[in-house]
């Protein structure tokens, strides 16, 4: 049976700042800025199993 209490790794890549131009028509997530901080939240939050 795997270990339950091991660490998690989460990384985060690409939010999307560098992707400001306006000829590219804007983001293609533009809800990613709420969902970043709740995705955070939920893995740093205790589990319970």
């Amino acid at each position: 049976m795997k270990d339950q209490s091991a660490p998690i790794l989460i990384v985060i890549l690409d939010v999307q700042d560098a992707i400001d131009r306006p000829n590219w028509d804007g983001k293609n997530n533009p809800n990613y800025l709420p969902v970043n901080p709740r995705l955070l939240n939920q893995c740093e939050s205790p589990r319970i199993l």
